[in-house]
């Protein structure tokens, strides 16, 4: 019969057996990535291309960007899918590692990049990038070309299986008025049906009506030089009116001292000195006729 002590023994021993084996596969997986290392730092050292930064799940890191980023590098690598796969954790920060070694994930490489972007993608991230997706808007002199690629960027980032109908309402309520009201007589159903709509309203707008940003310095100076002048001339009009209507004020106070007087002079009674009077039935002076001392007798 077996004691406790033997089983106790046994089960030490398959511990520490256990132990070696994960110590043995660390130490090969760890192997693993230095040769990988070396094998891609050496194509990239070829190709004069520099390693990517390691994601170690920060806020300000984008886990849909900065797998872009590495699926570039290894698109400049040649890289197959296959090693993409088991490349791809060799560029996690600690924390992240953490994750990739709790658990069992997917082979294919693919749906792992789907699940490494639902683990690391917060929902406030998503709200800031749903935020700015719906106030973006494209600026007076933004041209139309790097408007819609920023709004294809933000609609990949917020939902990277996003339908084309969702992508072109968000690019048709963003576009400048001038351009979106010929845009939306077209209906376009694609993104890029309705940029090429909007390329071409955009080069007729261009011939018709130049842009204010393509004013040589000469018209500037041309056009700051009437500006001036359309001062100069507002000032002196102001001036002009100011010294008239000083003018007809004094020539009214004038006129109206005028007008005082000889109102003054031509309603006072006129005066004859008595001496002046003469007597038509005597000849007398100083008297009327009708006062004549001779008529009263």
């Amino acid at each position: 019969t077996r004691t406790t002590s033997d089983e106790q023994a046994e089960e030490n021993l398959k511990q520490y057996e256990q132990q070696l084996e994960d110590k043995r596969r660390e130490r090969e997986q760890k192997q693993q990535e230095r040769n990988m290392a070396t094998s891609l730092s050496a194509q990239l050292l070829v190709k004069g291309i520099q390693p990517i930064e390691k994601f170690t799940g920060a806020d300000e890191q984008d886990p849909l960007t900065w797998l872009q980023s590495i699926d570039e590098l290894f698109d400049a690598t040649k890289v197959d899918k296959l090693d993409r796969r088991r490349y791809l954790p060799m560029y996690f920060g600690e924390d992240v590692k953490k994750w990739y070694r709790s658990e069992e994930h997917n082979s294919e490489y693919d749906e792992f990049k789907k699940e490494f972007i639902n683990t690391f993608t917060s929902s406030i991230h998503k709200l800031k990038i749903s935020t700015k997706l719906l106030n973006r808007r494209q600026g007076n002199e933004e041209s139309v070309q790097v408007y819609y690629y920023d709004i294809l960027a933000l609609c990949i980032r917020l939902n990277p299986a996003m339908q084309e109908e969702e992508k072109v309402l968000y690019l048709l309520r963003g576009l400048k008025p001038t351009i979106q009201q010929h845009v939306i007589m077209t209906n376009p159903k694609q993104s890029k049906e309705l940029f090429e709509y909007a390329k071409r309203v955009e080069a007729a707008a261009s011939i018709t009506q130049p842009s204010s940003s393509s004013m040589t310095s000469s018209s500037m100076d041309e056009h700051i030089d009437e500006t001036t002048a359309a001062l100069r001339r507002t000032t002196i009009t102001q001036n002009n009116r100011q010294d008239t209507r000083s003018y007809n004020l004094n020539n009214h106070r004038t006129q109206q001292q005028y007008d005082n007087t000889y109102n003054n002079r031509s309603y006072q009674p006129s005066r004859r000195s008595s001496t002046q009077l003469k007597c038509y039935n005597c000849h007398g002076i100083g008297h009327y006729a009708y006062q004549c001392p001779s008529h009263l007798n």
